[in-house]
């Protein structure tokens, strides 16, 4: 009983409430941080005293978000994805459980591969509804493939994403005594992965198997227009302009500095440089490409920065020792 009142419970299960409840996500952690810190008898003052000295703790991991989310950009503007749509499409015609796992696959490729993150969603999805409808697809299994390959990836893989989560891991078990590697983080990670493979097959293969007919609407008649940004990219899908090639070769650069220095954000720094230094993007527009890499994960960073202030209000109420103890 004595468990339950410990104010790291209290405090959790506050968030949790608060998190069902649809509340947003910084205020949740706010409102649980106050929880646990007046429980522990810290006061308002010092409880907020203590998460703003936090909020520090999780600041490359914010920039890796921002720097990231601004390669996403980059990458979704250059006209790269839309030519892997038009190369995957023809193929995405067969039966149902191939084109879900692959749609499964291509999401796989947004978090670590080629990471854009969700940008893909809006040029993959539309020209396919069409096809969904024709072959009786149950949208909620392209929904669990969606997910599957948004999730799986950077549990598995130290890259991209991938290595914002399992860094954050490492770095929290050796604050709090357990000293780990980031290569023990995929060994780890595999049991629960597997159970998200379990689970994707189970939605595609049994629970969402059978034929669900959709009214075939204006929207869902033919692929979606391209952007502006994608159509200067180059009308003509026989070549690769100079552009697509030296976004291609930002990627591999940015995945070979991460490799070398496992640090996303000088990788994607690298990876900008030459995006920017071989003008597949002006310097003068530089700008609007951070602007808009924030706009995609900024709310997303700020909310680790947040997060990083309540960890630290549940340390200082030392209630963590005795849950543990």
């Amino acid at each position: 009983m004595t468990e339950l009142l410990n104010h790291v419970v209290l405090s959790v299960l506050t968030l949790i409430a608060l998190s069902l409840s649809r509340v947003n996500v910084i205020i949740a952690l706010l409102l649980a941080a106050l929880v646990g810190g007046v429980t522990a008898g810290l006061g308002i003052t010092e409880t907020f005293t203590i998460l703003i000295e936090g909020l520090g703790g999780q600041g490359e991991t914010a920039l890796s978000y921002i720097l990231l989310g601004t390669m996403a950009v980059v990458v979704s503007r250059s006209g790269i994805t839309q030519r892997l749509v038009d190369r995957v499409l023809p193929l995405l015609s067969g039966k149902r459980a191939f084109v879900l796992f692959s749609i499964a696959g291509l999401a796989c490729f947004s978090q670590n591969l080629i990471p854009v993150h969700i940008a893909f969603i809006p040029i993959l999805i539309p020209p396919l509804l069409s096809a969904f409808n024709r072959l009786g697809i149950d949208r909620r299994a392209v929904a669990t493939a969606l997910t599957f390959g948004l999730k799986a990836p950077y549990l598995l893989i130290p890259v991209g994403f991938g290595l914002i989560f399992q860094t954050i891991v490492v770095d929290a078990m050796n604050e709090n005594g357990m000293e780990i590697a980031l290569s023990d983080i995929p060994l780890a990670m595999v049991i629960p992965v597997a159970g998200m493979v379990l689970g994707l097959c189970v939605a595609v293969l049994i629970s969402y198997r059978k034929n669900r007919v959709y009214a075939t609407t204006a929207d869902d008649a033919g692929p979606a227009t391209p952007s502006p940004a994608v159509s200067a990219a180059g009308s003509s899908r026989r070549g690769w302009p100079m552009k697509d090639i030296v976004v291609l070769v930002s990627l591999a650069v940015a995945l070979v500095l991460q490799l070398v220095f496992e640090s996303l954000v000088i990788a994607a720094l690298g990876g900008l440089l030459v995006i920017f230094i071989f003008r597949a993007e002006r310097w003068r527009d530089g700008d609007d490409v951070v602007a808009k890499g924030v706009a995609m994960m900024g709310t997303i960073a700020f909310i680790m920065l947040v997060a990083s202030g309540y960890a630290q209000v549940l340390t200082e109420t030392g209630a963590v020792e005795d849950l543990v103890a």
